[in-house]
């Protein structure tokens, strides 16, 4: 048996994966866009560079999904152990817990549900594949890409006849591009993207392929400072324009946050720049040993701070300590950046806390569940 360490995967994707982590809680905690019934310019600037965690993710679901070994079956069972049986207790937690939770019943109230009300989560949640529970607005994620797997001969098929052996898959993710321009610049009347079902899927798998195609460039990207530089600025052009094009959008239609959601060409190329970014200025630097396994196991981490951060955001706010907090900083543009930054790294480091705790859990938890020996190579 040949059993590879897990410390010499690629350590740029186990940054990139923190760097998601990080952009998915600050978007959750930071203040919203409007103050007093008006976008405010500082809050949309503020959201439209923390807009990007979960492409970021589709990424590097892309860098791997096409492995050779990577039949349909494979994808399935892995999808299943380490999405939907997550995706399935973090659900039984919220459903049964969390009104107690946040105060809202007793523990046994909490508990117990009526049958209109496992009705209503049947209907409304799934049987049309979309999450109804609390505590629970992170995981939409979780079901588009459980979608997106069973869905993946689909989009498999497409790389495998268009684009792996193409000797020129960077006009793909030109292409990829320049559709997702089009899209936006009829605010999302081509495919309609969304956060649900088939249209949920069709967006991740726009992001899919171009990190797919993306990876296939890491070893002429890594390392090379231009690279690194041309990310930076790929990053700081797109969250200056994205900024600017959505408070204008708010002006002329209110409440409607179309150019910061997930399936923009805005993201799509922030992405891009982030991945740009890491490889170009982190590729070829030999960390050591220690430095591995730190960002390799934060990295590992991330996918817990992901659904555990939610439940702790939630629950603070419903005991009030979120607004004591911002109360304590103040409404001010200063107060909006430090209070997206300090709580934001607060959220972070409960969440962590909390990630490692269950990390052990489940590692002691597996020693006790045989398991074939198996070689696996990644």
């Amino acid at each position: 048996m040949i059993k590879i360490d897990k410390h010499t995967k690629d350590i740029c994707v186990e940054m990139l994966r923190i760097v998601g982590m990080l952009i998915v809680v600050l978007v959750h905690v930071k203040p919203l866009d409007y103050i007093g019934g008006a976008p405010d310019a500082g809050r949309v600037f503020i959201s439209a560079v923390l807009a990007d965690g979960v492409p970021i993710f589709w990424f590097i679901l892309g860098f791997f999904l096409f492995r050779k070994n990577s039949g349909w079956g494979y994808v399935l069972k892995r999808t299943g152990k380490r999405v939907f049986i997550p995706l399935i207790l973090y659900s039984c937690f919220v459903w049964f817990l969390g009104d107690f939770l946040l105060g809202e019943a007793g523990l046994f109230d909490s508990i117990l549900h009526t049958g209109e009300e496992y009705g209503q989560v049947l209907k409304f949640g799934i049987l049309k594949w979309t999450n109804v529970l609390p505590m629970s607005g992170q995981i939409w994620y979780l079901y588009v890409y459980i979608a997106a797997m069973i869905f993946y001969p689909a989009i498999k098929g497409f790389w495998d006849v268009a684009v792996r052996n193409s000797q020129r898959k960077h006009f793909y993710l030109l292409g990829i591009i320049l559709l997702m321009i089009i899209n936006d610049l009829f605010t999302n009347r081509i495919f309609y993207f969304s956060h649900t079902g088939i249209h949920g899927v069709l967006g991740a798998g726009f992001f899919i392929l171009a990190g797919a195609i993306l990876y296939q460039y890491k070893d002429n990207i890594a390392g090379k400072f231009k690279w690194g530089v041309t990310g930076g600025i790929l990053i700081t052009v797109s969250c200056i324009i994205r900024a600017l094009v959505q408070y204008f959008y708010y002006l002329q239609n209110p409440g409607m946050p179309y150019f910061l959601n997930w399936y923009t060409s805005f993201s799509m190329i922030t992405a891009i720049g982030f991945v740009l970014f890491v490889y170009g200025f982190f590729g070829k630097i030999e960390f050591s040993l220690k430095a591995r396994q730190a960002i390799s196991h934060f990295g590992t981490l991330s996918f817990y701070v992901y659904l555990v951060h939610m439940i702790l955001l939630e629950c603070l706010s419903a005991w009030d300590v979120t607004d004591w907090i911002r109360t304590f900083i103040g409404e001010t543009w200063w107060g909006d950046i430090v209070f997206t930054a300090g709580y934001g790294g607060f959220i972070l480091i409960l969440s962590l806390l909390v990630s490692e705790l269950l990390y052990w859990v489940l590692k002691i938890i597996k020693n006790f569940i045989p398991t074939k020996q198996t070689t696996e190579i990644k």
